[in-house]
């Protein structure tokens, strides 16, 4: 991220699918542990404007974007977008 950083606006974490490792680099029981390494990196990246998230909201937006995009290009505003 530091040698590109116009790049961070481009990436998303998504903090819902990660899980901590336990133990650390040195074995179990041991500090640091791998999260306490991890955040550092987090951190920066946050700074730099990488986005964090969650599943549910990038397919809430995903649903939204294909909802306007779908107004956007509809021609016939005479019948109903959604029909049951």
């Amino acid at each position: 991220m530091r040698k590109a950083p116009n790049l961070a606006k481009k990436f998303v974490i998504l903090t819902d699918t990660m899980s901590d490792v336990a133990g650390g680099p040195s074995g179990p029981g041991t500090t640091p542990t791998f999260g306490e390494l991890a955040q550092p990196i987090y951190d920066e990246a946050k700074a730099l404007g990488v986005r964090f998230s969650t599943t549910a909201i990038e397919n809430l937006l995903l649903t939204l974007k294909g909802f306007a995009m779908a107004v956007f290009i509809r021609k016939d505003f005479s019948k109903p977008l959604l029909q049951n």
